[in-house]
């Protein structure tokens, strides 16, 4: 039987011995025609410190646990925390000692799924921990240890210095989620299901003052009625009905005046009543009434709105996950696998209206403040959504929402696009929007419109070039009709006046297909000096630190796949460069997955300063460049001080992106730091002048 090859001596003769045993008694001789008693397996005794070989043979998951290499010791803080899992002899006596200090939280299982707390410790420090695993050998012989934090809101989680195992090992390598074949889908002419094209005609209902409850009701039954006749718009407070008349794209906009109307015109009275007691069990019946052709209440709003209830989940299922494994059982084939819905209970529901129009597999995962809700179950839900989104929804696919909201509910952004990330799968934040399932029904607005002429600088080598740009993410809802933010940001810009200064705006390109309304805009709204790139990462919000790392030696194809659809994405909004994040800065083994990127001639790197060395802000990636941040995400005059503190060390030419925080700044304040800057001799420019002013540095 062969050995794990990568751990130390002492442990390797410890597993060889258990090994050895197992195999000399089944050579024993039989003694008067019966076989000789088989001995019990001699137990031996494992030893290991964190972050050495021993430990990675052991390391079933690892969700945030932090490596303290100076000490070899391993820190569990907050919601982060780590799985081993020992593999011995079934039904044998099995034991663990642990050293292990601070706040931590410590439970156990046989199946990985289901755990029982072993042992809680919330002072500053504890005694060694000893356990007994026997129990947890009955069932095949695995045990997993999960070590977290035992109160993840001080900042003091369990911090793990040693652990020793006694038993009979035998050798059984870890099945990770990283041997999980993935799934791809042919070419889609859109990344998005559509309905057929909204009506010439909408009916608006305002939905003023309405409840979150309310909310809820109002969003199934527009997902409903748009699946069947798409015409039904719900509290247009961005004005993109009169847009939509502005384009020409609807002849006219009717009034319903309150909900007594809306469901007389729509009289779907059918419900699934969720359990308010259950945390998350909206998303349980969203599932329901977008297989099943229900509009979704609360238990509260069935008698007022006449509704009949045809499925109520109230103490349906103790746990909400319970909720999940079942009704995923259940619908498996019929789910849309082309698109996933992360919905936080009650507080976003605006998504509702897409995911029950299109029978979306819609989700949350809990994390934050939530975390002890009831049926809350975080550690088994990120289990649970991570080997399923893994395993049975294609690659590449976007996952629509945003894995926390106020105060903290969710996984939380970090953790949720990094679990996202290594299921293969990018997030396109759209948990503000609503009305989607109408407003990505209109003809995709891709190759539609072209972006501004690159402005031709010759190089002066004695100079500084800086891009300014300003992006906090890829948030749909930032312009998402007439009064969204970064339109009106425009808008704003352009009323100050001539400038020669440019501005370099980020944009996720699925608005060509999500939101053809909106983007559209870009035609009066983008002046001929400025320019819009691709936001977060490309066609989504993904790290390239551990994007498909579950898929093992497929990974390679994941990430190309990644970049195929990127690449066609920029192409189809006419955007020349992208914003990247978590690639590594400058020098960073990652941006070789970056390099195939066709349609881009800039990578603007970093959500914050990654480098002071002038000598290091720029490199060539491919056939682009990648310009790495010199700014923090501070106050106007404290990124000034950071461009100076980079251009006084006197190299030259020099190569500046300047990252700017859009919720930060207002237009007054970027252009009274563009003004400075170009008082300093700095030529602000967008990154495709930027990488074609680096590209004649390069030159002789």
């Amino acid at each position: 039987m062969p050995i794990l090859p990568s751990l130390r001596p002492t442990v390797l003769a410890a597993l060889a011995a258990a090994t050895s045993a197992g195999l000399l008694s089944l050579a024993s001789r039989t003694v008067a025609g019966h076989p000789a008693p088989r001995p019990a397996p001699a137990p031996q005794t494992v030893r290991f410190l964190p972050l050495s070989a021993a430990e990675r043979q052991f390391i079933y998951r690892n969700l945030g646990s932090q490596e303290i290499e100076s000490e070899r010791t391993r820190f569990q803080d907050g919601g982060s925390y780590i799985v081993y899992r020992f593999a011995f002899k079934p039904n044998t006596r099995a034991s663990l000692a642990m050293r292990i200090t601070a706040q931590f939280k410590v439970e156990l299982s046989s199946d990985g799924e289901r755990y029982d707390v072993a042992g809680l410790y919330t002072r500053d420090s504890g005694e060694p921990l000893r356990l007994d695993l026997s129990p947890y050998t009955r069932k095949g012989g695995f045990v997993y240890l999960r070590v977290g934090d035992g109160k993840p809101d001080d900042g003091w989680g369990g911090k793990i210095h040693q652990i020793t195992l006694t038993g009979a090992f035998r050798n059984a390598p870890i099945g990770r989620i990283a041997e999980i074949k993935p799934i791809f889908l042919p070419k889609r002419d859109n990344l998005y299901a559509r309905l057929a094209p909204p009506s010439r005609r909408l009916y608006h209902f305002a939905a003023e003052g309405c409840s979150a409850e309310e909310s809820i009701l109002f969003r199934t039954l527009q997902g409903l009625v748009n699946r069947d006749r798409n015409e039904l718009l719900i509290a247009d407070r961005n004005g993109m009905s009169r847009e939509m008349l502005r384009q020409g794209r609807i002849d006219g906009v009717e009034t319903i005046p309150d909900a007594a109307a809306l469901f007389a015109r729509y009289p779907r009275c059918d419900a699934v009543v969720y359990d308010p007691a259950l945390h998350g069990s909206e998303n349980l019946a969203v599932i329901i009434g977008s297989m099943e052709g229900w509009v979704v209440a609360h238990p509260d709003l069935v008698e007022r709105y006449g509704l009949r209830v045809r499925m109520d989940l109230r103490r349906r299922w103790k746990r909400t996950l319970e909720g999940y494994r079942e009704l995923y059982a259940r619908y498996k084939a019929r789910f849309n696998r082309r698109t996933l819905v992360l919905c936080a209970p009650t507080k976003r529901p605006g998504l509702y209206d897409y995911a029950m129009a299109h029978r979306t597999f819609t989700f949350w995962i809990v994390g934050g403040t939530d975390a002890d809700k009831p049926g809350a179950d975080r550690w088994a839900e990120e289990e649970w959504f991570e080997r399923t989104l893994s395993r049975d929804f294609p690659v590449n696919i976007p996952i629509l929402g945003y894995p926390q909201v106020e105060p903290s509910d969710g996984i939380g952004e970090n953790r949720g696009v990094a679990l996202f990330s290594r299921c293969g799968k990018y997030l396109v934040p759209a948990d503000h929007m609503g009305n989607m399932s109408l407003l990505s029904a209109f003809p995709s607005a891709r190759d539609t419109f072209a972006m501004p002429p690159v402005r031709k600088v010759s190089l002066d080598r004695g100079k500084v070039y800086a891009s300014l740009v300003l992006s906090d993410g890829d948030n749909q809802c930032l312009w998402n009709g007439p009064g969204s933010f970064m339109l009106e940001y425009m808008r704003r810009m352009r009323e100050k006046g001539p400038r020669d200064f440019a501005v370099s705006y980020t944009m996720g390109p699925n608005i060509v297909d999500l939101n053809p309304v909106a983007f559209a805009m870009l035609k009066t709204h983008l002046e001929p000096q400025d320019s819009v790139g691709g936001a977060v990462s490309g066609v989504g919000y993904m790290y390239m630190s551990s994007y498909g790392d579950n898929f093992g030696k497929d990974r390679g194809r994941v990430v190309r796949d990644y970049i195929a659809q990127t690449s066609a994405y920029l192409g189809h909004a006419g955007e020349r460069w992208n914003w990247i994040m978590d690639y590594g800065g400058p020098g960073s083994a990652r941006l070789k997955d970056y390099a195939g990127l066709r349609n881009c001639v800039a990578l603007m790197g970093g959500y914050g300063r990654e480098t002071t060395d002038p000598a290091r802000t720029a490199e060539p990636v491919g056939d682009a460049v990648a310009f790495h941040s010199v700014s923090r995400m501070v106050e106007k005059d404290d990124v000034y001080r950071d461009v100076r503190e980079v251009m006084d060390k006197g190299v030259r030419p020099l190569f500046l992106h300047v990252f700017i925080g859009n919720w930060g700044l207002n237009a007054d304040q970027y252009r009274d730091l563009a003004d400075r800057l170009g008082r300093d001799g700095v030529e602000v420019v967008t990154p495709e002048t930027l990488a074609d002013l680096y590209q004649q540095s390069r030159k002789p």
